[in-house]
């Protein structure tokens, strides 16, 4: 008997490709044993993919291994899938920064040994956060943002999520949105209640729980902006905005220039 609970597509046979940007010519192409979404990584003369338990390193230039790491510390047949499960990569000068589920574990881009492992987890439904801003790794576990130190994995800040965005005693929306958080030089940008700007150095954050990205993309910090795309978020219904925005900073006040007489102030309507 053939129904929708037991028929599966076949499964595609994948490839990685690089391609010459400028003439579009294939440089070379591979067939790792396996690819996860949003695993592929490349920088620095490096491209990195898991292949579902492992990460394989391969030359950016002509596609040949460098090296495979160890089986990575992660739930077997966890790591393949999107949303919850897939996996979050991160290049960091010579690290290698992988975060899956609840685990996170860093290796050297040199030789994909274990350097250390900690603890990750993401928002809700969505990839682990692992974000690196002056130096340091942050990665969020369920009730406290931490920072790391990239090379050895010791602590350097803490602080608590429930308190900072108001989940302590029962307030806040319930659950995290549904995207990973962003972050610039100066913020973590946290989707919480919506979109919390978190100070790392110093623990402040400004709450703006009106503002929310599309679901797994979630919204994106640049030009001195942040854009917010249409989404399909339910929470705070009554109280958010809708639609594509550009989001910029408080302007300053204007100041008027020259004296002005209270006669030209006000324009008197039909009313009166």
């Amino acid at each position: 008997r053939i129904n929708r609970k037991n028929l599966f597509p076949a499964p595609a046979e994948k490839s990685l490709v690089a391609v010459n940007i400028d003439t579009g010519a294939v440089l070379w192409k591979r067939k790792p044993k396996g690819i996860v979404p949003m695993s592929l990584t490349a920088t620095g003369g490096r491209v990195l993919v898991c292949d579902g338990a492992r990460m394989v390193c391969m030359n950016l230039a002509d596609g040949k291994d460098l090296w495979t790491s160890a089986e990575l510390a992660f739930p077997k047949g966890k790591v393949s899938r999107t949303g919850r499960g897939a996996l979050t990569v991160v290049m960091h000068e010579n690290i290698v920064l992988c975060a899956a589920l609840k685990s996170l574990v860093a290796l050297s881009a040199e030789t994909g040994a274990t350097l250390w492992t900690g603890k990750s987890a993401g928002s809700f439904c969505s990839p682990p956060d692992v974000l690196v801003v002056d130096g340091l790794v942050w990665t969020g576990e369920r009730t406290k943002w931490t920072s790391l130190d990239p090379a050895t994995g010791e602590v350097k800040k803490q602080y608590n999520k429930m308190k900072i965005v108001g989940y302590e005693g029962g307030s806040g929306a319930g659950h995290p949105r549904c995207y990973r958080s962003k972050a610039t030089s100066r913020y973590l940008l946290l989707p919480w209640n919506g979109s919390e700007f978190l100070d790392p150095s110093t623990g402040n954050v400004e709450q703006h729980d009106w503002i929310r990205g599309g679901c797994q993309y979630g919204h994106m910090p640049a030009n001195g902006l942040l854009y917010t795309p249409p989404h399909a978020c339910w929470c705070f219904i009554k109280g958010k905005l809708n639609g594509f925005y550009a989001l910029a900073p408080a302007k300053e006040p204007s100041k008027a220039t020259g004296d002005v007489s209270s006669d030209t102030r006000l324009e008197k309507g039909p009313a009166y």
